[in-house]
């Protein structure tokens, strides 16, 4: 055999992952790798913004008109607040583009707001939501396979990895570092009710990792529900993509990861990401993403962002809460950057005709004059003063005083006229 074949194999191992391979020597503990890696995922989760696109195939018994799906993402970090654009294209298995569209969000720590438009062309509704549950989902969805890059699990109820390691009953190093790629990282492994899960982690590269995996069986949990068992029946209106019946075997795998520096940090930059389910009839499903991160910014103006979103919502445009708020059958409208009740004036003008007519209706009885005195029987006047004596000698003039009927016309009036007063300053106020 020649050079050239032994220079062929020695590259070859070079760029294979390896178990035993040469390393430095352990000087760390799991727990430090650990923290390490919890600390290189802060750049990146904290105040940033960037560009990601990501293409999706599907494989194995996915019921999908869509085959391919890519997705160009701008996103906005800036503490707890998070804001995304996302546009959309799905094709068949023909290479056919079936449908285009574009999602754009900002999730803060009291409300998410959102729309759906295609391309070019204004929203048709606004949707509000303020539920603790999509408020934590939100900003998970939208930042869409890539979020594994910021840490956070498939299948764990969206746990980040360093939570569902740091509670897993057991956390190990393995004793030796493995080679991914051709860099040498520490192998961090932990096993809960979620399953195994691994992290290839290399410390000359600010702890990011190198491979990431998880791997659930029979009795692991997949979010909810365990694997291995029957799901309920389903109903015969709804049709899945995915075969109904228990999930035996999933495996999520994210490879290939390149990392580079941006500013003064490493960060990863792009990924693949493959998650694999095996159901118990012998099918299975499979999604392979490629995704990758550009114009990473440490420092976004993120005012400016929701300043854009804002002018994009034409005024008038239905708003639709998602939470309690949508069950008053209050209709809501965008107007002058905010939400206002919708209000139909013909309504507010036949109210305003109403009241005017009560205050002239009132005006008219108060004008008729009273007599001096009243004639009152022996049983009116015992029934008004609600006593057992006789009340034949009460004055006529304090008996007519209790009775001023054209004073209690004018109460309900006034109380009317002053709630709906009320009513038009606290629209002013929101409008």
């Amino acid at each position: 055999m020649g050079k050239g074949y032994f220079l062929f194999m020695f590259v070859l191992m070079l760029t294979q992952p390896q178990r035993n391979a040469p390393s430095p020597p352990h000087n760390l503990s799991a727990k430090q790798v650990l923290a390490g890696y919890e600390h290189s995922l802060s750049f990146m989760t904290e105040r940033v913004s960037f560009n990601a696109e990501t293409e999706t195939t599907f494989n194995g018994a996915f019921e999908l008109k869509q085959k391919r799906v890519t997705e160009k993402r701008i996103l906005y970090r800036d503490g707890s607040r998070f804001g995304a654009s996302v546009e959309t294209k799905g094709f068949d298995d023909q290479q056919k583009m079936i449908w285009h569209n574009k999602t754009r969000s900002i999730v803060g720590s009291e409300e998410m707001m959102s729309y759906n438009a295609p391309p070019g062309k204004p929203p048709r509704s606004l949707l509000v939501d303020s539920q603790p549950k999509t408020l934590d989902t939100g900003l998970v969805l939208n930042v869409g396979f890539g979020r594994v890059l910021d840490g956070i699990t498939f299948g764990d109820d969206n746990k980040s990895f360093v939570e569902v390691m740091q509670q897993a009953p057991s956390l190990r190093l393995r004793e030796e570092m493995e080679i991914i790629d051709g860099y040498a990282t520490y192998v961090l492994e932990a096993d809960n009710k979620y399953g195994q899960h691994i992290l290839w982690i290399d410390p000359e590269y600010g702890f990011n990792p190198r491979r990431m995996v998880i791997r659930k069986a029979i009795g692991d949990f997949y979010n909810k529900t365990k694997l291995g068992d029957t799901p309920p029946p389903l109903s015969p209106k709804l049709n899945l993509a995915i075969p109904w019946c228990a999930k035996v075997r999933t495996e999520l795998t994210v490879d290939s990861i390149k990392i580079e520096k941006s500013g003064e940090v490493f960060v990863p930059v792009s990924a693949k990401v493959v998650e694999h389910m095996d159901y118990e009839n012998g099918q299975f499903t499979e999604w392979i993403s490629t995704y990758r991160r550009t114009n990473i910014n440490f420092n976004p103006d993120f005012d400016a962002m929701m300043e854009a979103f804002l002018a994009d919502i034409p005024e008038g445009t239905p708003v639709f809460f998602q939470d309690e708020r949508g069950l008053s059958g209050v209709r809501y409208e965008w107007f002058n950057g905010k939400v206002r009740a919708k209000v139909d004036e013909a309504f507010l003008d036949g109210l305003d005709n109403q009241i005017g007519q009560l205050q002239c209706e009132a005006k008219a009885e108060s004008a008729v004059p009273t007599e001096e005195k009243t004639e009152i029987s022996p049983d009116e006047s015992s029934a008004i003063a609600g006593a057992q004596t006789n009340t034949l000698d009460a004055e006529p003039e304090i008996l007519s005083e209790s009775r001023p009927f054209p004073m209690l016309l004018l109460i309900p009036i006034g109380l009317l006229v002053i709630g709906f007063i009320t009513w038009r300053v606290f629209l002013l106020k929101r409008g």
